[in-house]
């Protein structure tokens, strides 16, 4: 399983420092970490704004050179989309991943956004908050547009909530029905949980204050320790 940073932390610690956050990024990437988790609020969808591709493009250009995770918390999908689709933003041929919520877009739109992304050579797929099920998205899921799903196991919108272990239960339905669809976790993830969610089945898992909340000093050792609980469950 792997574990993806979330910058998102960092982007609180500080106030919104891209420099800070692009520090950060990079030295979690030279601790392993092959993809970077980023949340993209809008303000409309979820009380709290962030960033929008202008962050995927400022890291690129500090030095980050693996995938990008996105998770779009937006209102309007296809505007919040499009950035993320230039080359500048780095998410084309499989460096990139792009995920968001159907609830409240016209199908048409879920569809569109979720081509778009396959042109762009972009893993594409959707979010599940707390309050969704795999109900709400199994007809993506059958049509094959859906090729990841991220699972929410806290309210999606703020970071720095308690992790909700219920929500595991929809990882491993997704893993039964659409074992070919990678699933992650993301919300309070942390060493006190990260093998439940292992357990559960999830191809990876995000973490944002479990990996930069003691500073950057200790990055590397809070990541390599989730690898190492998250690895210690029997196979």
């Amino acid at each position: 399983m792997e574990i993806f940073p979330s910058i998102l932390a960092v982007w609180d610690a500080t106030r919104g420092d891209r420099d800070a956050v692009a520090l950060a990024a990079c030295m979690a990437e030279q601790a392993g970490a092959v993809a970077l988790h980023v949340d993209v609020m809008d303000g409309h969808f979820v009380p709290a704004t962030t960033f929008g591709a202008e962050m995927a493009t400022h890291l690129r250009a500090c030095g980050v050179q693996g995938g990008l995770d996105v998770h779009l918390m937006v209102k309007d999908v296809l505007p919040a989309l499009q950035p993320f689709l230039a080359p500048e933003a780095g998410l084309g041929d499989g460096w990139g991943r792009v995920v968001f919520h159907a609830r409240g877009a016209e199908k048409a739109t879920v569809r569109e956004a979720l081509r778009m992304l396959d042109a762009a050579g972009i893993v594409g797929g959707l979010a599940l908050d707390t309050d969704d099920e795999i109900v709400d998205i199994a007809n993506y899921l059958d049509s094959g547009l859906v090729k990841q799903v991220l699972v929410m196991t806290v309210k999606a919108g703020a970071g720095g909530q308690m992790f909700q272990p219920a929500q595991l239960g929809k990882v491993t339905a997704l893993k039964a029905a659409y074992p070919d669809v990678v699933v992650g976790v993301d919300g309070g993830v942390n060493p006190g949980n990260i093998c439940r969610v292992r357990e559960a089945g999830a191809d990876f898992a995000v973490a944002g204050s479990a990996i930069f909340g003691g500073g950057l000093h200790t990055i590397s050792a809070r990541l390599a320790e989730l690898h190492q609980v998250g690895e210690s469950i029997s196979r």
